[in-house]
């Protein structure tokens, strides 16, 4: 995972919002996406857990 000083505003705008909505809904998709991963490397885990590589 790559970390970046980017401002949530510009991510919004990335998303193709609107620069004062991109400004407000950012953080939201930051911890949106940071909770995907968490959720994602959980899984990984728990299904990762007890099996022997060959």
């Amino acid at each position: 995972m790559a970390t970046t000083d980017t401002s949530a505003k510009d991510i919004g705008i990335a998303l193709g919002l609107a620069p004062a909505y991109g400004e407000k809904r950012g953080p939201s998709l930051i911890d949106a996406a940071i909770d995907a991963l968490i959720d994602a490397d959980e899984l990984h885990a728990e299904f990762s857990c007890g099996m022997k590589r060959k």
